[in-house]
């Protein structure tokens, strides 16, 4: 009897649960890992992990990435644009479509009123009876209608073509007033200068928002008034440094969009040297193109 006790072996224990919570166990962690798996391929996700892994001070040891928040300060249209051939073809068909099928205005009525009243008038005149005495002094829709022409005469609308276009003067924002645009400043990074958006490092305990407002300050002086659309970054640029430079892998700049207010550019000579207005058609002309692929991603001229 006892040989068969020795050969016993301790039942062993058995999973919680039924085979159905199990299976259900089961199909919840493949889901997750499946999402996780997703999720991590997100080009937004990867920077913000990077992000997370990256020094947190404006300095870097060699091997880390610099932490870089840059503005891309837009002056908005002042002016709406010409229309092209298309749409000012299609601007006169609705505008006769509206004519044909719209009501009649007061001032419409009012003329049909007076000739009304005028034709009265003669009426009376010709019968020589004081019965039915016509209103004396009217003021007409055709009296209303001079007066109106002659103020529209002293009015002398603003010309779209200002003298900072003549002058083709980049550094005014009254050029170009019906299209976008956004500020450029001269930086060296490296050893050579470059024209990019206000850029600069992020300092130990701001946020990258902080870091933004306080490089706008820095760069383009105190009186430009600026409006910050948000705390996340609108778009994402890196860049490496030369292989001898001792202050790290290279740099990680994430951009954040602001609205121009106001002010003048008063460009801090040590850090940039000078600074133009731009539309987006000819960024290409002074930014390079793994730049321009960058900041194209979030640049729309609508």
């Amino acid at each position: 009897m006892w040989k068969y006790l020795d050969n016993c072996q301790p039942p062993k224990a058995k999973p919680e649960g039924t085979e159905s919570e199990r299976l259900k166990q089961y199909d919840s962690g493949q889901r997750k890992r499946s999402f996780q798996a997703d999720w991590t391929k997100s080009d937004s996700v990867r920077n913000y992990l990077q992000l997370r892994q990256s020094s947190s001070g404006a300095l870097c040891t060699p091997g880390q990435w610099q932490l870089v928040s840059a503005v891309c300060l837009q002056r908005q249209p002042i002016i709406t644009a010409e229309k092209t051939e298309l749409e000012q073809q299609y601007a006169d068909m609705m505008a006769q479509m509206e004519l044909e099928t719209s009501l009649l205005s007061d001032q419409e009525l009012r003329a049909i009123e007076d000739k009304a009243i005028e034709a009265k008038r003669k009426q009376q005149e010709e019968n020589e009876t004081g019965e039915g005495e016509v209103e004396g002094a009217r003021v007409t829709a055709l009296d209303l209608e001079d007066a109106w022409e002659a103020e529209a005469k002293q009015f002398t609308p603003a010309a779209r073509i200002t003298e900072a276009d003549e002058k083709n003067d980049q550094r005014s924002v009254e050029r170009r007033l019906d299209k976008p645009l956004v500020l450029l400043v001269k930086q060296t990074l490296g050893d050579k200068s470059h024209w990019v958006f206000p850029q600069g490092p992020r300092q130990e305990g701001e946020s990258m928002r902080q870091a933004a407002e306080r490089v706008l300050q820095n760069l383009c002086g105190q009186q430009v008034g600026a409006q910050f659309l948000g705390n996340a970054p609108c778009g994402f640029h890196q860049y490496r440094f030369p292989p001898k430079a001792s202050i790290g892998t290279g740099a990680k700049v994430f951009f954040y969009k602001a609205w121009y207010k106001e002010g003048d550019v008063i460009p801090d000579k040590e850090n940039s040297t000078d600074y133009m207005w731009v539309t987006f058609d000819e960024l290409s002309d002074h930014c390079s193109r793994p730049y321009l692929k960058s900041i194209g991603n979030f640049l729309v001229d609508l």
